[in-house]
């Protein structure tokens, strides 16, 4: 999905349950552009629990379609 495409019709946050067929679907994409390294920019996870199936999906996703992820935690807003 390029960043000028809009995301489809999304009504709810990503549940743990939904990160398994999610990062499938995620990992067919990632091989279609090509990518060998993807960098992952996200609060701490462990500051906001929502945040985990996301991060869950991309990381499966990268696994299954043999790319590099890199995860980097970005500063707390406090710590700004």
């Amino acid at each position: 999905m390029s960043a000028a495409q809009p995301i489809p019709y999304y009504d709810h946050l990503l549940q743990i349950h939904e990160t398994d067929a999610l990062s499938q679907k995620v990992a067919d994409q990632l091989k279609q552009v090509g990518l060998r390294r993807l960098f992952y920019f996200t609060k701490a996870i462990d500051n906001d629990e929502k945040l985990r199936p996301y991060f869950i999906t991309v990381e499966r996703a990268c696994q299954v379609a043999s790319i590099v992820f890199v995860a980097i935690t970005l500063p707390d807003d406090k710590d700004l």
